[in-house]
């Protein structure tokens, strides 16, 4: 639905009007066609300051749109207007509708904003999300979930003490998550600092998707260092050249095999050159094996037991 662009101006007043009967009236249409586009984070804050409406329509109305959000950029959005404001009335509507955001690391942070820690280590692992939703947020929700942090949950002592991901005190599960969070999202500039401090066996994947995937630092130095690397991926990965064909033949092999051929040994039949094979080293088995090569019949067993 197309919208003027003095829509939710026009909404504002409507819900703020106070003239009798007719006010009423404009709040009720100013309400249906914000429910009409509660997909957006404009008509949703408009929403939730209607959830509490002195028409009870109206506030029904808001309230409804609110717990039937179903797209995940929709929730990701209420969800960060509700922690912006952990007492108002959108964070209520979300913890009750278990609304949480679309990406792990947004969701801790959420979950611990709004008080909901039992909720936090019921869904996750640890706390290396909440380690990455830290890194991620602005100076101001950084102390925000310090403040909540210390008021004296033993389970987050940890992160008190530790709230930033260091990539030399994590886990492999833990690098992994790190570099498979910073894929998701497309970070390619995180990724790319997190690739240089790794070993290759943690950084191999996020080197080959920088590659493939066309980006490039915008620092002069950087972007040489990983044109360099990209260079270097090109040449390893190349397929190898087909092996070179052995020059010439061994000397001592032929000995060992022309031993075989005597008669002292094609002499013993085949049993007795196999209860010898059974003892013999490498070298003593050369010619064993070129003696019983040389009889005119062998054993279906024999065949096997000699077969490379």
């Amino acid at each position: 639905m197309n919208k003027p662009d003095d829509f939710f101006l026009h909404c504002d007043k409507a819900l703020a009007s106070t003239i009798p009967f007719f006010g009423v009236w404009r709040a009720r249409k100013a309400i249906d066609d914000l429910v009409a586009h509660a997909n957006e984070v404009e008509a949703q804050s408009r929403l939730v300051a209607a959830s509490t409406h002195r028409d009870q329509e109206v506030s029904t109305k808001a309230q409804q749109a609110l717990r039937n959000l179903r797209d995940n950029a929709a929730i990701d959005a209420f969800c960060r207007l509700a922690q912006d404001k952990p007492d108002s009335a959108a964070a209520k509507l979300a913890v009750e509708c278990r609304y949480r955001p679309s990406e792990p690391e947004e969701a801790a942070v959420f979950l611990i904003l709004t008080g909901q820690i039992d909720a936090y280590f019921q869904e996750h692992d640890g706390l290396h999300d909440l380690r990455a939703g830290y890194g991620r947020s602005n100076e101001a929700t950084r102390i925000r979930l310090m403040t909540v942090a210390r008021t004296g949950d033993a389970r987050l002592v940890e992160f008190i003490l530790r709230p930033r991901l260091s990539l030399r005190q994590c886990s492999d599960k833990e690098l992994a998550e790190t570099l498979a969070t910073h894929l998701r999202r497309k970070d390619w500039p995180r990724l790319f600092n997190d690739c240089r401090t790794l070993p290759l066996r943690h950084s191999l994947v996020g080197w080959q998707s920088l590659i493939s995937g066309g980006w490039s630092p915008t620092d002069p130095a950087d972007a040489a260092l990983f044109t360099a690397i990209a260079a270097e991926f090109k040449t390893s990965s190349a397929p190898l050249p087909p092996p070179v064909a052995p020059k010439g033949t061994s000397a001592v092999f032929e000995r060992w095999l022309a031993e075989g051929r005597q008669s002292a040994l094609t002499s013993l039949g085949e049993s007795a050159l196999l209860q010898k094979l059974a003892a013999a080293t490498p070298p003593e088995a050369v010619p064993l094996v070129s003696a019983l090569a040389t009889l005119p019949q062998t054993s279906e067993a024999t065949r096997k037991q000699v077969a490379p």
